[in-house]
């Protein structure tokens, strides 16, 4: 029983140890999640700056597209008049014309920029929805976390009620282990008084014997002297 007693407490320590760790495990784990929440929180700031930045940007670009079209529409109305002006107005056409090429060609620049701003807010939108997702990912991991550290306590305390309760019974054991050889010594010496007993007793037996012998022997005797 002794030896159950100790394994069961071996046992206990084991799981308190290993409760420990798991406690330890569970602490980093909560500490790794909440620097990546907060890096991800910086990059949600950053994706915001950079999506205002875009929008500020395209705004400038419909401003240029504005004043391009506005170009391209004045240059077409100077063309018109060089035309009505003849070889006087050549010279201003060819300008006209010039500037008008100028305005197309920022008008389609505007657009492919447009384009590219519409991407990267796109990009950034996307980014930025993965992020929160994550973040409410790790905000479930630091509460399932937290349940577990909780659920580890209650194991720990557990297990060193039980650890106490087995320190108990293998000191209860050992007593009654102790208790047990007292009494096997007695239980020995009580034996061998028994067999000394016995022996004593049969020599009495012996002794007992020979006197009834030798008793009759004298009776015998006697009744001869009778006759």
């Amino acid at each position: 029983m002794a030896e159950h007693a100790e394994a069961t407490l071996a046992a206990a320590e084991e799981a308190r140890q290993q409760t420990n760790d798991g406690q330890k495990v569970v602490g980093s784990t909560v500490e790794s999640i909440n620097r990546l929440a907060e890096k991800m929180d910086a990059m949600l700031a950053v994706i915001a700056r950079l999506d205002q930045g875009s929008r500020n940007i395209g705004q400038v670009i419909e401003t240029i597209a504005d004043v391009a079209d506005q170009t391209n529409l004045l240059a077409l109305n100077a063309a018109i008049e060089a035309a009505r002006a003849g070889e006087h107005g050549r010279g201003f056409a060819v300008v006209a014309d010039e500037v008008r090429q100028l305005a197309s060609r920022t008008q389609q620049a505007t657009h492919e920029i447009n384009g590219i701003i519409q991407e990267v807010q796109n990009a950034a939108t996307d980014v930025s929805d993965a992020i929160s997702a994550g973040t409410r990912d790790a905000a479930t991991c630091v509460s399932w976390a937290a349940q577990t550290g909780e659920a580890l306590d209650a194991i720990q305390q557990s297990v060193e009620r039980m650890n106490q309760r087995g320190q108990q019974i293998a000191e209860a054991a050992r007593e009654q282990s102790l208790v047990a050889e007292e009494i096997s010594e007695s239980m020995q010496r009580i034996h061998a008084q028994a067999e000394m007993n016995s022996q004593s007793m049969q020599e009495a037996q012996g002794i007992n014997q020979l006197l009834t012998d030798r008793s009759e022997a004298l009776k015998s005797l006697v009744q001869r002297f009778r006759f």
